[in-house]
């Protein structure tokens, strides 16, 4: 390791504890803040927390030179449409959140196919379906999982189709994708019965 290498180790070693203390610190402080804030409406401290961390982040979006990928996130419906319906789920409205998760969801994983189909990253499809499990047991929306599940079985139909059509890895991707989802479902049952389905 050169002298150069060590000074930079040392510098991140430093800051590295700086920014651990700062965070221990923070959380020290903060029963008292949120016992201090314990008469002020729910409502009014969630429309600062949105103002204030708007006014926060575009001029730090704005240094990083990030504005052109903020504003095609707000362009792009798909991804506006499951950013809208996760607030509202957990809100008075939550009866209009399925449709926004539904809609979202496909709009999203459908647009992602058509992207990485054909290409070196196909099997990040898979990937990111899976991540929409997780989110839909996070958010606990039966309708995200549903789809996501759906994309799941549909892509794996599909690639495995696509590469194992002409051999005899098709039926053993298919027995072994079989099993699979015979594990997958039992999962699911556990975690709807756990942590989604209302007592």
């Amino acid at each position: 390791m050169t002298t150069e290498e060590s000074e930079q180790a040392a510098k991140r070693t430093v800051s590295g504890v700086a920014f651990g203390g700062a965070a221990f610190l923070i959380w020290g402080i903060s029963p008292l803040y949120w016992k201090a804030l314990g008469s002020v409406p729910a409502v009014e401290i969630v429309l600062h927390r949105i103002v204030w961390s708007f006014l926060f982040l575009i001029p730090l979006v704005l240094i990083r030179k990030k504005w052109p990928a903020f504003m095609a996130t707000l362009k792009n419906k798909r991804t506006m449409l499951i950013l809208l319906a996760i607030p509202i789920h957990r809100s008075a409205d939550a009866a209009i959140s399925p449709p926004l998760f539904l809609f979202g969801s496909w709009g999203f994983l459908l647009g992602l196919f058509e992207l990485v189909d054909g290409s070196v990253l196909e099997i990040v499809f898979l990937a990111v379906a899976c991540g929409f499990v997780y989110l839909g047991v996070q958010v606990r929306s039966r309708t995200l999982n549903f789809t996501s599940t759906i994309a799941i079985l549909a892509y794996t139909g599909y690639f495995t189709g696509k590469h194992f059509a002409d051999s005899i890895g098709w039926p053993l991707a298919l027995i072994a994708f079989g099993l699979l989802m015979i594990g997958i479902s039992a999962l699911a049952l556990r975690i709807d019965r756990n942590y989604i389905r209302a007592d």
